[in-house]
């Protein structure tokens, strides 16, 4: 039995990029996410450029029946990887979203994040993908790359909780 890889979120961005890469590394891929036609582009560039099988499965991961639909369809795959991409963006603070979860603004970091000077120094979606691969090669539980973010991510573990939710409030306030 071949062994497959299920990456969520797969019609572009990371989750393309996770698709791509688990490709060119022989597994086979369950592209999964609501946009059916691209990702039915992508799985016949994949299958074409690496020879590896894909399975398209077109499924909104916040509908619970969509969600059963799709186990059944994994059902008597042999899954070795799942990147779990699928999801959302939101801000402010946790306690003012509403209590059925946190509201859904269909927007892609890559694509909306701004432009302009800071967009070109920001890492493409197959970009941070590779740094995640090989990182994951050497053994790393965690990927901190470039000089500012591992200054950021060293910080954060000193002051106590309230105090970085605090400062993460104010930040996403202004």
């Amino acid at each position: 039995m071949s062994e497959w890889a299920v990456v969520t979120g797969a019609s572009g961005g990371l989750g393309e990029a996770f698709a791509r890469e688990l490709a060119d590394q022989g597994s086979n891929v369950v592209l999964v996410a609501r946009s059916g036609d691209k990702m039915e582009q992508l799985a016949s560039e994949l299958s074409a450029r690496h020879g590896v099988e894909t399975l398209v499965v077109p499924c909104d991961l916040s509908d619970p029946d969509q969600r059963a639909s799709l186990v059944s369809r994994l059902d008597g795959l042999d899954v070795h990887t799942l990147v779990n991409n699928a999801g959302f963006g939101s801000s402010g603070m946790l306690g003012g979203h509403p209590p059925d979860g946190c509201p859904r603004t269909g927007t892609s970091f890559f694509t909306n994040a701004g432009n302009g000077y800071a967009m070109s120094q920001r890492r493409t979606p197959g970009q941070v993908v590779s740094s995640t691969f090989a990182a994951l090669r050497s053994g790393k539980p965690y990927v901190v790359d470039g000089p500012g973010n591992k200054l950021a991510a060293q910080v954060t573990r000193f002051p106590p909780t309230r105090v970085l939710v605090q400062a993460a409030s104010w930040v996403a306030t202004r």
